[in-house]
């Protein structure tokens, strides 16, 4: 996940642990049962999930508020729902809700800081 121009500073929650990584791998395998709601679904279970892991990790909600009002761009080949589809085609659905969430973290009491 890197912010739309790129430079080292926007990259955000990129390769963050192997446990992501086997996770994505098995959501991909369409041997897999998906739920019978989750086309409808799939976008509150992905906020949910990134709303729980910026709360449980403040590094990572620290990048997210440093990037000020940059679009963000999952970009990758692999997905053209949540990234760009690697040319800018796809829906960049990750991207928009790293942003929603960030909006969120800011409305909070301290900006989405915590205390000193």
């Amino acid at each position: 996940m890197a912010a739309a121009d790129n430079t080292p500073s926007d990259l955000l929650f990129y390769g963050l642990n192997d446990e992501f990584g086997v996770a994505a791998k098995e959501g991909r395998k369409r041997s897999n049962p998906l739920r019978e709601d989750w086309e409808r679904i799939k976008d509150d279970v992905m906020l949910t999930a990134l709303r729980a892991k910026s709360m449980q990790h403040e590094e990572l909600k620290e990048v997210l508020l440093s990037t000020g009002e940059r679009n963000l761009v999952e970009h990758t080949t692999n997905d053209s729902y949540w990234a760009d589809g690697g040319n800018g085609s796809g829906r960049n659905v990750l991207g928009q809700l790293l942003v929603r969430l960030r909006s969120e973290l800011r409305a909070l009491p301290e900006g989405g800081q915590e205390k000193s």
